[in-house]
């Protein structure tokens, strides 16, 4: 077997370092991949990341390895800092091993999405006021280039712990599927295909405020205060859809995959190269927020 370079970075708008998996594919003796206890990284290969007004030199760097169950050395990562990739731009990546060749990929961020609570804000900063059935709605619309979204709602909140206090946060659920007896599931979004540039999510009063209850409930020796909503969206591209979905397979859960599927978006190599943004709307609680007094 040929060896080849194998790439994987994901470039984000919501941090200022980027990085950058330098490696190489390799074979085993049966058919068991994880037989395999030596990561086959690359030492010493040229990384850069180009955008039209600049171009960013990625330092080799090694990072503690949380996980040592297969391998036990340090994670080797390519790092470009501080850099913060910006949405709607165009980035080239160039990857460079005097041994393996030189491959290369380019993404494009997503734009930013317009994001929107409907009917308004009054829908989460007064629940009572409507009724348990009600619904409210997180709206947006999304990049032209985003192939895959992801909406949530959240809620920050504080907790007072002695003479301090520590923060929090919860996600509401589109569905509560069972609360009772002490048993909790819910249903939560989940990232999927973009199929119209105008998306979002539908939640019922009684389920945003029961998520908020079962916060008190978790801390009832403690003052709990509700600050403020979240409404996250996040946008990825077609490389990072497209590899996304070839790992976790067929949508549907009763078909079984016989084959190997594969995705790259290497050009001379294998692996990936791809982008999201993470952009999100925020709304303070009115400081008298009903179950603030609580």
């Amino acid at each position: 077997m040929d060896e080849r370079l194998v790439v994987f970075s994901v470039l984000s708008n919501d941090r200022d370092v980027q990085f950058v998996r330098v490696s190489t594919n390799y074979d085993v003796p049966g058919f068991d991949p994880s037989q395999n206890r030596t990561e086959k990284d690359v030492v010493g290969a040229q990384v850069s990341i180009a955008v039209t007004s600049a171009s960013f030199t990625c330092r080799d760097t090694l990072f503690p390895r949380p996980d040592t169950s297969r391998y036990t050395a340090p994670i080797r990562a390519y790092v470009a800092s501080p850099f913060r990739p910006e949405p709607g731009k165009r980035y080239n990546l160039t990857v460079s091993s005097i041994e393996l060749g030189t491959v290369t990929s380019a993404v494009t961020l997503p734009d930013r999405p317009s994001i929107s609570l409907s009917p308004g804000e009054l829908a989460v900063d007064r629940p009572d006021q409507f009724d348990p059935r009600s619904y409210f709605y997180l709206r947006t619309t999304l990049s032209p280039s985003a192939k895959g979204s992801l909406c949530q709602l959240l809620v920050d909140y504080q907790i007072q712990r002695d003479t301090s206090w520590t923060d929090g946060r919860t996600e509401v659920p589109f569905l509560i599927n069972v609360d009772t007896l002490g048993i909790w599931i819910a249903t939560y979004p989940q990232l999927t295909r973009v199929t119209g540039n105008a998306t979002g999510i539908t939640y019922k009063n009684y389920t945003y405020k029961r998520t908020l209850i079962r916060v008190l409930e978790q801390y009832p020796h403690n003052k709990v205060l509700f600050k403020r909503v979240v409404l996250r969206v996040f946008q990825c591209e077609q490389g990072f859809y497209d590899y996304f979905n070839t790992v976790n397979g067929f949508s549907d859960r009763v078909s079984i995959r016989v084959d190997q599927p594969d995705y790259t978006d290497i050009k001379g190599g294998m692996g990936v190269f791809g982008a999201y943004t993470l952009d999100s709307l925020s709304h303070n609680l009115p400081d008298d927020f009903t179950l603030n007094a609580r």
